[in-house]
C-alpha cells in the first residue's frame, strides 16, 4: 500500500470516529428498550414516552446542522468536531446519573446536537482530503463507522447494565478528541481561508510526497474551486437544481426505513429481539465493507440502483411476513436484506454525493441544509413509526418504505449522473452537461460584483466587457456573456 493511501485511510478513520459515536447514539434505544421492559429497569417508561425517547435525538439534530455549516467554514472541519465532544460526554453523563424520563429527553437532545456536527462535517472532510480515485471508497468510512457504532451499542447493551452501557459508550468521544489532534486540517478549507502555507503542509502530509510541483499544482486547482465567498444567494443561483436533487435523495434515504429499523430493531421481533438486532447490525457492517471494495469498480449509479431495488423488494417481503404472522425467518431475512442493500448503496453514497456535487465555498452550507432536511424527515419517520404500528399494524410501516424504494429507483435512473473517478472540476462539468447545474461563471477578482471591465482604451486593442450572472440565452440558465468591442482601425 502506498504511503499516501495509508495516510488518507488513517485520517478518514480518525475523523470518522465521530460517526462511530453517532451510531452509538442512534442505536442506543434498541437495547435500552428491552432493559426498560425487563425486571432490571431503572425507571418506568410508557410506550408514548419511549417513542419520544427515540425521537428526541432528532430535535437536537434539527438545531445544529445549519450553525455547523457556518462553524466549519469559520473555525475549520477538525475544530468543529472537537467542539461536539463535550456535548456528547455530557449526554452520556446525564443518562448515567439521572433516572427520569425528562433527563433522558435532555440527554438525547444533546446527543442529537453532537451527531448533527458529525453528519455535517465528516463527509466533507473525507471528500476534501481524498485523491479522486479513492474518494468513493474512503467516503464509505462514514457509513461503515455509523454501522459499527450501532452494532457496538447493540452488543454491549446486551451484555451490560443500563448504567455501564452509558459509561462504556462515553469512551468513544474521549478517544476521538485525542486522535483528532494528530491529523491535519482539510487543505481545501485552508486554501479557502487563504492559508497557503498550512494547506501546503497539510497536503504534503496527506499525499506523503516531497514533490513540491505536484503539491503546488493540486493547491492551484483548489484555489480555482475556492475563489468565491459563499452566500445563500450564490448557492441557489449556481447550484439550486443540484441542491434540490440532493434534498430529494436525502429524504428518500431516510424513508428507506433504516433509521427506524435501527432504533426499533429489538421491538420489531416477537422473540430474540436483541439477538436479531445484532444479526442485522452484522449484516449492515458487512455490506458497508463490501461496498467499499466494489464502488471503485462499478461506480455510484449502479450501486444506487441495485440498492433501491433491493430495499423495495426486501421491505415488501417484510411487510407480507408481518401481515401474515410469519415473525421468524421470513421477516428476519427480509429485514437483513433491507440492511444489506441500503448500506451497500443509498446510505453511504448520499453523503458522497453531497461532497462531490458542490464546490468548496458552498459545500458546508449545502451540507448543513441537507442535514437539516434529513433530520426533519428522520424526526417524522421515527415519530410516526409507533403510532402507525399501533393503529394499522407494524407491516404498514414497511409498505410505506417499499413505496419510497420504488420511487427512489425511478428518480436515480432518470436524474443521477455517474461521477466515479472524476475530480471535483470534472464532476461540475458533468453536472452542467446533465442540466443539473446552472452555468454561472464568476470572476474571482471581483467577487460578487455583477460586471467586470478589463482591458485598455484606444490603439486597436480589444476591450472586454464581462457580464457575470446574466441570463443571455433565455433558457433559464445563468451564463457568462463576454462581448469584445473593437477600437481603432
Amino acid at each position: 500500500m502506498h504511503a499516501s493511501t495509508f495516510r488518507q485511510i488513517i485520517a478518514s478513520f480518525i475523523i470518522s470516529l465521530s460517526a462511530l459515536m453517532s451510531g452509538s447514539f442512534f442505536g442506543w434505544p434498541s437495547p435500552v428498550a428491552q432493559i426498560l421492559r425487563s425486571e432490571r429497569k431503572p425507571m418506568n417508561v410508557t410506550t408514548y414516552e419511549e417513542s419520544w425517547m427515540v425521537t428526541c435525538i432528532e430535535i437536537g439534530n434539527l438545531l445544529t446542522p445549519l450553525p455547523t455549516g457556518y462553524l466549519m467554514d469559520a473555525v475549520g472541519r477538525r475544530a468543529s468536531l472537537i467542539v461536539s465532544v463535550p456535548i456528547a460526554i455530557t449526554g452520556w453523563a446525564l443518562i448515567r446519573c439521572t433516572k427520569t424520563v425528562w433527563g433522558l429527553y435532555v440527554a438525547r437532545i444533546l446527543h442529537g446536537c453532537a451527531m448533527a456536527v458529525a453528519y455535517t462535517v465528516v463527509p466533507i472532510y473525507v471528500g476534501e482530503i481524498a485523491d479522486d480515485d479513492k474518494r468513493g471508497s474512503l467516503s464509505l468510512f462514514f457509513q461503515g463507522m455509523i454501522s459499527s457504532g450501532v452494532l457496538l451499542v447493540y452488543v454491549v447493551g446486551w451484555m451490560v447494565s443500563y448504567d455501564w452501557l452509558a459509561v462504556i459508550m462515553s469512551a468513544i468521544p474521549m478517544l476521538s478528541v485525542i486522535l483528532l489532534t494528530i491529523i491535519p486540517e482539510s487543505p481545501h478549507y485552508l486554501m479557502m481561508k487563504g492559508e497557503k502555507d498550512r494547506a501546503f503542509k497539510s497536503l504534503k502530509w496527506l499525499r506523503s510526497t516531497d514533490n513540491e510541483a505536484e503539491i503546488e499544482t493540486e493547491l492551484k486547482s483548489m484555489t480555482n474551486l475556492s475563489s468565491l465567498n459563499s452566500t445563500p444567494d450564490t448557492l441557489l443561483k449556481s447550484s439550486g437544481r443540484v441542491l434540490a436533487v440532493v434534498l430529494v435523495m436525502s429524504t428518500c434515504q431516510i424513508f428507506t426505513g433504516v433509521g427506524a429499523l435501527e432504533s426499533y430493531a429489538s421491538s420489531a421481533f416477537k422473540m430474540n429481539g436483541n439477538r436479531n438486532a445484532i444479526a442485522l447490525g452484522l449484516v449492515a457492517l458487512s455490506s458497508d465493507l463490501m461496498s467499499a471494495i466494489i464502488i471503485g469498480r462499478f461506480g455510484r449509479r449502479p450501486l444506487l440502483l441495485i440498492s433501491c431495488v433491493g430495499c423495495c423488494i426486501s421491505h415488501s417481503i417484510a411487510a407480507y411476513g408481518m401481515f401474515s404472522g410469519e415473525q421468524n425467518l421470513m421477516v428476519l431475512g427480509a429485514l437483513a436484506g433491507v440492511m444489506f442493500f441500503a448500506n451497500a448503496g443509498i446510505m453511504p453514497l448520499v453523503a458522497a454525493i453531497v461532497c462531490e456535487y458542490f464546490p468548496t465555498e458552498h459545500r458546508a452550507q449545502a451540507n448543513g441544509i441537507t442535514q437539516f432536511v434529513m433530520t426533519t424527515a428522520s424526526l417524522i419517520s421515527l415519530k410516526i413509526y409507533q403510532p402507525i404500528n399501533e393503529a394499522y399494524g407494524v407491516y404498514s410501516n414497511y409498505v410505506l418504505f417499499a413505496a419510497v424504494g420504488a420511487f427512489t429507483t425511478v428518480f436515480v435512473y432518470l436524474v443521477i449522473p455517474e461521477t466515479k473517478g472524476l475530480s471535483f472540476k470534472e464532476v461540475e462539468m458533468e453536472l452542467r452537461k446533465s442540466g443539473l447545474k446552472s452555468k454561472v461563471v464568476q470572476d474571482s477578482k471581483v467577487g460578487q460584483e455583477n460586471k467586470a471591465f478589463e482591458g485598455t482604451n484606444g490603439g486597436g486593442e480589444d476591450r472586454k466587457v464581462s457580464e457575470v450572472g446574466k441570463d443571455v440565452s433565455g433558457d433559464g440558465d445563468w451564463n457568462c456573456c463576454c462581448v469584445t468591442i473593437k477600437h481603432g482601425p
